[in-house]
């Protein structure tokens, strides 16, 4: 369990920060945010402290939940599923959403 979650951990680091930079560079030459809370608190905010919030708050909940991983030794097996499955699908979810949309729009475009 703990090396499952010392492993996708930073691929779900890395994965944001390929959004971060992909979402940057594509709306700095025009291309509209698809994601319609992400361009409100863009619009209002600006691109950097909305990158820096909708990145910030859950990647805080999920060091905290990767620390209780990785220092506790009393988790059940239902808890251990639960917290693989949410990395699966976190992981999961980011690598469809940067090749389909990101990934894609940065080949166009570049």
């Amino acid at each position: 369990m703990k090396l499952f979650v010392l492993i996708s951990l930073p691929v779900l680091i890395l994965l944001n920060i390929y959004d971060i930079y992909s979402t940057y560079f594509l709306i700095g030459i025009g291309v509209e945010e698809l994601n319609p809370y992400i361009r409100w608190v863009i619009s209002h905010f600006g691109i950097i402290p909305a990158m820096l919030v909708t990145k910030g708050i859950p990647f805080g909940m999920l060091f905290w939940v990767s620390y209780k991983v990785c220092t506790r030794t009393d988790l059940i097996k239902r808890e251990n599923i639960i917290i693989v499955s949410a990395f699966i699908i976190m992981i999961s979810f980011y690598a469809y959403f940067m090749y389909t949309r990101n990934f894609q729009y940065m080949m166009h475009f570049s």
